[in-house]
């Protein structure tokens, strides 16, 4: 009887480490493809894969995993031209990432910057690349350069 019940634990816990191992592929596959549509401009495409790699990710309950894949949300509703939705889909991808997420965190100000500056928010615009220039401050040269783009690009659309 010990067997029996020691064997089906056993079970339980291979079958979930393999479903875990399952999902996570699964997220990583969606990002991929999310991110492939981006790059061909095909927001909708790009969404539906970012909005299911986040229910994978809550169903892990991975905050990391879930703001990343809400970063991705916002750049599809983004490149779509729903720039309120976007900012507002980013904002809480920034609260669900940890400090550790260092490039993560640069990223999505920059990226945030870059919808205000869209919308013509250029208070906010500002504001959210210092945050990135500040949180990455030697950590990742090229998000520097890309946040120091942004920062001339808002510059000169102020005149």
């Amino acid at each position: 009887m010990v067997r029996k019940v020691t064997c089906i634990i056993i079970c339980c816990f291979v079958s979930a480490g393999a479903w875990a191992q399952a999902g996570e592929d699964d997220y990583r596959k969606m990002m991929k493809e999310g991110y492939r549509y981006l790059r061909l401009f095909q927001a909708a495409n790009a969404r539906e894969q970012f909005v299911g790699a986040a229910q994978i990710a809550q169903t892990f309950d991975n905050k990391s995993l879930y703001a990343v894949s809400l970063m991705g949300v916002s750049q599809a509703t983004w490149y779509a031209g729903n720039f309120h939705q976007a900012a507002d889909t980013m904002k809480p991808a920034l609260q669900y990432l940890n400090t550790a997420d260092t490039g993560y965190r640069v990223s999505a100000w920059r990226i945030l910057s870059n919808i205000y500056d869209d919308i013509g928010d250029y208070v906010n615009a500002f504001k959210a690349v210092q945050q990135a220039l500040t949180i990455n401050k030697g950590y990742d040269q090229l998000n520097e350069q890309l946040a120091l783009i942004q920062m001339g690009k808002l510059y000169k659309n102020i005149g």
